[in-house]
């Protein structure tokens, strides 16, 4: 049922949307690692419950962002309808990630522990570091709003 609201929604509003490619390439506008897929900013299913003259009174840019899946998942039909929106709810929620699984091990820590162990903590300790990353590349890109999608009026 959802896949058939999404196909239908897509037809029916699925030209409202431009796509916006940033000068540094095909990468996450959110967090900054490689893209592989496109965001619709607002969500796709929000699209029903707005008009177009909303859209135009509110200059909200309905737009096609180059996203990786973990930000894409997370912020997934989320009331969003402006950049600074779902940057500010990503950054909020890999914080949250983040403090849930901190505890960093020193490296003689992790030496002293049998081999499953070992790789249980590695393997924590690397998506600390991916949180870290993705906060870091939310705050940079909270900082540069000229490269945020605009509201173009259309003709």
């Amino acid at each position: 049922m959802l896949k058939k609201n999404r196909k239908l929604h897509m037809a029916m509003y699925g030209a409202r949307y431009k796509r916006h490619f940033l000068d540094e390439g095909f990468y996450c506008f959110y967090c900054g690692n490689p893209a592989s897929c496109l965001d619709h900013l607002p969500s796709i299913s929000l699209m029903p419950d707005i008009s177009l003259e909303e859209i135009k009174k509110q200059k909200i840019a309905c737009s096609l962002l180059p996203v990786c899946d973990e930000c894409n998942q997370s912020s997934n039909a989320k009331n969003h309808f402006y950049p600074i929106d779902r940057l500010v709810f990503l950054e909020t929620h890999y914080e949250k990630k983040f403090k849930k699984i901190k505890s960093l091990w020193s490296d003689e820590e992790i030496e002293e522990l049998g081999p499953s162990l070992k790789t249980f903590i590695r393997a924590r300790q690397e998506r600390i570091d991916r949180y870290i990353d993705k906060i870091r590349g939310i705050q940079k890109r909270l900082a540069m709003p000229h490269t945020y999608p605009a509201f173009e009026e259309e003709e």
